[in-house]
């Protein structure tokens, strides 16, 4: 059995996607399955041609992503697309799974056609509501098309994977085939950890919490600078550390110019690195700006932050933030610069009689609920179904 799979973002490059496909990649190669693997170059300046970690074959043929503007990174999914076309002519599968952008998996979706093996769209999130939701006029007005583009996908797929039930509901009002497994994200609870090395932002040692992963239209990430900063001009010692990219760094960006000192943006980062600076923060943080598209999202950074039994703190709605409060696993409230302020305050001062008991709770918690190995099982016999089937 051979499994082409399509992500615009994986190993070496850091991130939800890389985690998501790295899982399925693992339960895969676990059942000897061949891998190659269509990616964007990670940057490092490393060769197009690579073995994952699991032994795949990982082709480098997209641009590198890195901190790209809007319209650069508009330009460089279309690239991508097209380099998924031709890339894949010298590639044997029987069978094509991509997620999204809808660029790269409509170009997928090309390609197994073209080959006449099954499509499967692993689903992680909708790129039209995210267009819809944008704050650049001209990518709102691309909703339309991007929109046209995401449903015929799905609608041709020969399977979809969901990552929530919220895509489920968009994969069936797209058209999709019967076909739709909702699978939830998880995170590798190996790499995320309590123990291990320990990263600080700079040399101070200054308390510090920490933002990582993608900060998107639909994180509203920016709600803790936002907030942070309100906290900064009441006297309160204490950093922001950013990692990774996305839509909302501009914003970011200039609290960033106004507290130098205080807000660290590093990139995307190592998984390591992330887990390294998760377990020293005082808190991680996670957030999902009000949507009806994204209420029942499982942020993989939040559950990172669980696994390394750190404390977190949330701000948002919906049926993960019912999971948080219920369970008592974290400093949750409405997305609201008032309510994180307060909630980064109280963060700070139970820092000061950090529980053992607590962090080991988290942890647990994580371990039995969140480990990535649980949903890339699943992923991995919806996979190989429409071939074996």
């Amino acid at each position: 059995m051979r499994v082409l799979m399509v992500g615009h973002q994986y190993w070496p490059v850091a991130g939800s996607g890389s985690q998501v496909l790295g899982a399925l990649t693992a339960q895969l190669r676990a059942k000897d399955v061949e891998v190659t693997v269509i990616t964007s170059a990670p940057g490092d300046g490393g060769p197009r041609r690579r073995t994952g970690p699991c032994g795949e074959r990982v082709l480098c043929v997209g641009p590198a992503e890195g901190t790209a503007n809007p319209v650069r990174r508009l330009f460089n999914l279309v690239l991508f697309a097209g380099r998924i076309v031709s890339s894949a002519r010298v590639v044997d599968f029987d069978v094509v799974v991509s997620d999204p952008p809808p660029t790269a998996a409509f170009a997928s979706l090309l390609v197994a056609r073209r080959r006449r093996v099954p499509f499967v769209y692993y689903l992680a999130d909708s790129w039209r509501a995210a267009a819809e939701g944008a704050r650049q006029i001209w990518l709102r007005a691309l909703t339309p098309v991007i929109g046209a583009v995401e449903d015929y996908t799905l609608r041709h797929a020969s399977s979809v994977l969901a990552a929530t039930p919220g895509m489920a509901r968009v994969a069936a009002t797209a058209g999709a085939a019967d076909s739709v497994t909702t699978i939830p994200n998880g995170i590798p609870t190996d790499v995320y950890t309590p123990d291990g090395e320990q990263w600080w932002p700079n040399g101070k040692h200054n308390p510090f919490f920490v933002y990582a992963g993608n900060a998107g239209v639909v994180h509203g990430a920016e709600i803790f600078a936002r907030a942070a900063e309100e906290r900064w001009r009441a006297g309160e010692v204490f950093d922001l550390v950013y990692l990774g990219y996305g839509s909302d760094s501009e914003l970011i960006n200039d609290v960033a110019s106004r507290w130098p000192d205080r807000v660290h943006c590093r990139g995307s980062v190592s998984a390591a690195t992330v887990a390294a600076a998760t377990r020293t923060a005082v808190a991680s943080l996670a957030s999902l700006r009000p949507s009806t598209g994204y209420a029942d999202a499982r942020p993989i950074k939040a559950m990172s932050g669980l696994a390394c039994g750190t404390p977190l703190i949330y701000a948002g709605s919906g049926d993960f933030a019912d999971l948080l409060a219920q369970a008592d696993l974290a400093y949750v409230s409405p997305w609201d610069v008032s309510a994180v302020q307060e909630n980064l305050v109280r963060a700070l001062l139970d820092a000061t009689q950090a529980d053992a008991d607590e962090r080991a709770r988290r942890v647990a918690f994580a371990r039995e609920n969140f480990d990535d190995r649980i949903p890339a099982r699943i992923a991995t016999e919806a996979v190989l179904r429409p071939v074996s089937g």
